[in-house]
């Protein structure tokens, strides 16, 4: 395809509340993951990215929260 090799994201990751809620916003794309999210008509802000991250010490933990 006469692209690069090398296919590579990069940004900022802010701990809105450490080690629960983090939310990533990207700044870097290689051409390539530009390219893809200009044709998909993606504007910055679908890229934005969150995550929420439950901690659970031993499986039953898990049963119960799912519960």
């Amino acid at each position: 395809s006469g692209g690069s090799d090398w296919l590579y994201s990069g940004g900022l990751e802010l701990n809105v509340i450490p080690k629960f809620f983090q939310v990533y916003f990207p700044l870097v794309h290689s051409s390539e993951i530009r390219e893809l999210y200009r044709s998909n008509g993606g504007s910055y802000f679908r890229q934005v990215c969150f995550s929420v991250r439950f901690r659970f010490d031993h499986i039953r933990d898990i049963a119960n929260f799912v519960q």
